[in-house]
């Protein structure tokens, strides 16, 4: 039997039976704030979702908890920062969520099922701690982002399964109908803005949480997202967003998380380019991302998936779903469950056999053809820091990226024999340009996109070493045609 089929397999055997191995904070409702409210014909997806702007009153999930004190829910004071945040800058707003994570076989907690009919498996009650399957371990994190205007709870079913596999998952409700969208002014980002920098204070917000920051390994953290959720897990890692004045800047960055893997990613579209013209506030994300996404997506459409993707200057991965539109079929949903799966063991559990078969693997077994799109593996050593060392250092490039000539300035400390070599990303030599005795000083040197053979080189990822008197230094370089 092919790895593939065994792999498919063991989700789906874990999947069926949740409830017998995994845990979650409180998340009861409260039935009689819940009545009130569908009385005077209101809906709980109101809370769900978010209400209240544009003049409305402000609804959201916090105010219907039957035990507020015993769920996973804090504050976040926006930075005053009008140019980010507009008018929620200096605000503060209440954000809520639940937690799963591995529990004991044994653990008799009855399970919870909340008005809409999602199931909390071992729901805690009042003033009781989580349950883990080893109290002695340290679990790694995934934290999730959903859609645009949308709630965590009915991607259940794929959570729970990364809990089985011994991941603790943090979901928060993100309450996007709180504040003005991309789609009300195209100047103001603050829902899109809002969602990294609310990730970041969970996860802060975890590290002094005293049931949960002794079982979290925050060396080992993952992130999730779906449709817009793969917009805030890019800004975690340093995507920059469009910003006043045709400029693209930072929102939240959060160096503890490792990697994110992300179904159908929406990163733009046809008409409109969230990070930045031809996704040019994307190429310093340098940690891995994988991007599941469906050929038929209009609202996230696959070439501008695959656009933003090759802007990304780390791991990268985009797998197509043929056929599939933004609303995945259960059988879409279950094969790239699989690849997200394999992503995040590889490059958050430091799986290496795992990454082994992410690096080879060119379909998932099922009646929804799969593929590879983009696969471009990064070794951790490429995308270290620089080392600086003492008689060189390269100052910087530009552009960058480029096409088809850079310019590279560096510096000579000490008077060295200095050695300025392109490699490509497998470590192949693709051009010597610097081969001789320097002085102490500053220099400049150009690379025109060629190989020794005078041969243009294709769109990729290219290291620039430097070497004098064995001081080493290297630094990554775009080619992007």
């Amino acid at each position: 039997m092919s790895y593939r089929i065994i792999l498919l397999l063991g989700l789906l055997i874990h999947s069926s039976n949740l409830n017998a191995e995994i845990g979650s904070t409180n998340f009861e409702i409260s039935q009689s704030q819940l009545q009130e409210i569908e009385s005077a014909g209101g809906s709980i997806g109101d809370y769900y979702s978010g209400s209240g702007w544009n003049g409305s009153p402000q609804l959201y999930v916090s105010t219907l908890l039957a035990n507020p004190s015993n769920a996973f829910q804090f504050n976040v004071t926006v930075p005053n920062d009008n140019m980010l945040y507009g008018d929620e800058a200096g605000e503060t707003y209440p954000y809520a969520g639940f937690i799963l994570y591995p529990t004991t076989q044994s653990n008799d907690r009855p399970s919870y099922t909340e008005p809409w009919g999602t199931i909390f498996p071992h729901m805690q009650q009042s003033n009781e701690m989580p349950i883990f399957e080893d109290e002695n371990t340290q679990y790694p994190l995934i934290v999730y982002s959903h859609g645009s205007g949308g709630y965590p709870l009915w991607m259940m079913d794929i959570l729970a399964t990364f809990a089985e596999e011994g991941y603790i998952v943090m979901a928060l409700f993100h309450g996007d109908g709180r504040f003005p969208g991309i789609s009300d002014n195209v100047n103001e980002y603050q829902k899109v803005a809002l969602r990294p920098l609310s990730i970041k204070i969970a996860i802060d917000e975890l590290e002094n949480n005293v049931d949960f920051s002794g079982h979290i390994d925050f060396d080992r953290i993952g992130a999730i997202g779906l449709s817009l959720g793969a917009s805030t897990t890019m800004a975690l890692l340093g995507g920059e967003m469009n910003g006043a004045f045709g400029t693209t800047r930072p929102t939240t960055i959060d160096d503890r998380i490792k990697a994110a893997g992300n179904f159908l990613p929406w990163l733009g579209n046809s008409s409109f380019e969230l990070f930045g013209d031809n996704h040019s506030g994307l190429t310093s994300v340098s940690r891995p991302f994988m991007a599941v996404a469906g050929t038929n997506d209009s609202a996230a459409p696959f070439t501008v998936t695959k656009s933003a993707i090759q802007r990304l200057i780390g791991s990268k991965y985009l797998i197509g779903l043929t056929g599939e539109e933004h609303s995945l079929s259960d059988e879409a949903f279950r094969i790239a469950n699989v690849w997200i799966h394999t992503f995040l063991d590889a490059f958050v559990k430091n799986d290496n056999n795992q990454l082994d078969v992410l690096n080879t693997l060119d379909s998932v077994e099922g009646s929804v053809d799969n593929f590879v799109e983009i696969r471009e593996y990064i070794p951790p050593l490429s995308i270290q820091t620089p080392i600086i060392p003492q008689d060189t250092k390269i100052l910087s490039n530009y552009p960058n990226p480029f096409n088809p000539e850079t310019t590279i300035e560096y510096q000579v400390i000490q008077n060295s024999q200095v050695q300025l070599t392109i490699y490509d990303i497998k470590g192949n030599t693709v051009k010597k340009i610097v081969s001789e005795f320097k002085s102490a000083g500053n220099y400049s040197a150009h690379w025109n996109g060629k190989n020794h053979l005078n041969q243009f080189v294709p769109s990729g990822i290219y290291i620039m070493m430097m070497n004098a008197s064995n001081d080493i230094a290297t630094q990554r370089i775009l080619l992007l045609k």
